[in-house]
C-alpha cells in the first residue's frame, strides 16, 4: 500500500500508537491509535471523522486501480469513501461521505457485529459500545482528549440516544 502511493509520487506514512487511555479488551477504539501523513499537506489537520474503511478506496483513487475485488459471486464491493478531497483540500467543508466515523474492534467472542468494540464519532461527540454491553460517551467540544465519560450524565440522555441509532444505523449500512 505504501509503495504504491509513494509510486503515484506522494509521500506518506503511517503511525500507530496507543495514546494515553487505559485499553480495554487489547484494542483501542480512540482516534491516537492511528494517524495517517501526507508530507503534501504536513502540519494541516483534518477535523473531521473518517474510518480506516477509507483507506482503500483511497488508495485506489490515487492509484486509478480498476476492476473488482470479488473473489466470487457471493462478495461485496468495499465499503468506504476516497479521502483524496480532504487530502488535497484538509479544510475541506463540502464532503459527500458520512458525517460519522464507525470503528471496530474485534472482540474475539463472536462472530456476530453487535457483540464487537463499536465506536461512532461525530465531528462532537464519540460513543463507544463494548461486546459486554458497557459503553462510554465523550463531548469533543469541552473533553477533546476523552478522558471524562458521560454516559451516566442526565443532560446527555438525548445525545446518547441519537448516538446509539447512529451506531445501529452505521452497522447496518455496512452489513447489507
Amino acid at each position: 500500500m505504501h509503495n504504491a502511493l509513494e509510486y503515484s509520487g506522494y509521500n506518506v506514512r503511517f503511525e500507530y500508537g496507543f495514546g494515553g487511555h487505559n485499553l480495554r479488551h487489547g484494542g483501542s477504539l480512540f482516534a491516537e491509535s492511528l494517524r495517517w501523513i501526507f508530507d503534501k499537506n504536513a502540519g494541516k489537520v483534518v477535523n473531521h471523522p473518517v474510518s480506516l474503511i477509507d483507506i482503500f478506496p483511497t488508495i485506489s483513487d490515487y492509484c486509478s486501480l480498476e476492476g473488482t475485488t470479488l473473489k466470487n459471486q457471493k462478495g461485496k464491493k468495499p465499503n468506504g469513501f476516497s479521502l483524496r478531497p480532504f487530502v488535497e483540500t484538509p479544510d475541506l467543508k463540502k464532503w459527500y461521505g458520512p458525517k460519522e466515523a464507525l470503528t471496530v474492534v474485534s472482540s474475539w467472542k463472536s462472530k456476530l457485529p453487535e457483540k464487537q468494540h463499536l465506536a461512532i464519532r461525530t465531528d462532537r461527540y464519540r460513543y463507544i459500545k463494548y461486546f459486554d454491553g458497557s459503553e462510554e460517551l465523550y463531548d469533543h467540544k469541552i473533553d477533546d482528549n476523552e478522558w471524562k465519560n458521560l454516559i451516566s450524565d442526565k443532560n446527555y440522555e438525548k445525545v446518547l440516544d441519537e448516538m446509539r441509532k447512529r451506531l445501529q444505523k452505521s452497522i447496518n449500512s455496512y452489513i447489507n
